[in-house]
């Protein structure tokens, strides 16, 4: 499940991504106000470009309703500095958006989700 506003690039990272691997997409909103999803993900990818101040409240709503689930955050840092503050929020991994494509599998097999 990717969590972020309702954009035209989030539109564009879950086509991108369902090639690869089934996805739906959550507005963050949504996630905040705890509304019910018959979905039930098997991975959560934050778009942290889109939940800016909010991002600590929804990484741990996140975790409250879906805590065996890795949560990965999406960003287009480089910085390996940037990479690990953003790890030490709590996200299991770190994909940048410029390597969404080619790494996205790979991420999958190190998350051991397929």
């Amino acid at each position: 499940m990717l969590v972020g506003k309702e954009n035209k690039i989030n539109s564009k990272i879950v086509d991108e991504i369902s090639y690869v691997f089934p996805i739906v997409f959550k507005n963050y909103e949504d996630v905040m106000r705890d509304i019910d999803t018959m979905y039930q993900p098997r991975i959560l990818i934050v778009n942290l470009m889109d939940v800016g101040q909010v991002e600590e409240e929804v990484i741990s709503k996140l975790k409250e309703k879906f805590p065996e689930l890795k949560c990965i955050a999406l960003h287009c840092y480089q910085s390996l500095e940037m990479i690990q503050k953003t790890l030490d929020k709590g996200y299991d991994d770190y994909i940048s958006i410029f390597d969404l494509s080619e790494g996205f599998l790979k991420l999958l097999i190190e998350q051991k989700v397929v």
